[in-house]
């Protein structure tokens, strides 16, 4: 279905065990423009599935969406890639001492903490190792989020 993130979400997944079996079993085909032997999923395809999510305020998806991402080879994060992570989680009370726990946030998807300052601070962490620095129309944003 058009609009359907979770169907999007689906193919992609299916879309890069497909490549990982067909690089794994032929050697160089397609080289995806980068050279590699291989195509590349990149920050392109999975932007607007995660976009979709903050913008639905589907935190836990969101995030499964997030970690996603970083596991996939070729996805380099953008500043605002994080900014619009963290204004998700924080505009749905995820970040706050008192929010419930993320559904599988730590035993699905590896993050230490599921939910609070603890989340808050391992995508902050994870958005340090990647970005030198943000813009001011992102911090603003994450500002705003904070404020609700």
């Amino acid at each position: 279905d058009k609009g359907d993130a979770r169907t999007a979400e689906e193919y992609l997944e299916s879309f890069k065990r497909s490549i990982a079996e067909r690089d794994a079993g032929q050697g160089d085909e397609d080289d995806g423009g980068d050279g590699s032997g291989r195509e590349v999923v990149r920050l392109r395809t999975y932007l607007p599935i995660l976009k979709h999510y903050c913008d639905t305020g589907d935190a836990p998806s969101a995030l499964s969406t997030y970690r996603s991402m970083q596991s996939t080879d070729g996805v380099i994060f953008e500043p605002e890639t994080y900014v619009m992570v963290l204004a998700c989680l924080a505009q749905n009370g995820h970040l706050r001492e008192d929010s419930e726990p993320l559904d599988g946030a730590t035993t699905r998807l590896g993050f230490e903490s599921a939910s609070g300052p603890g989340l808050f601070d391992e995508v902050c962490r994870e958005m340090a190792d990647d970005c030198l620095e943000i813009t001011s129309a992102s911090a603003r944003r994450l500002s705003n989020a904070f404020a609700r």
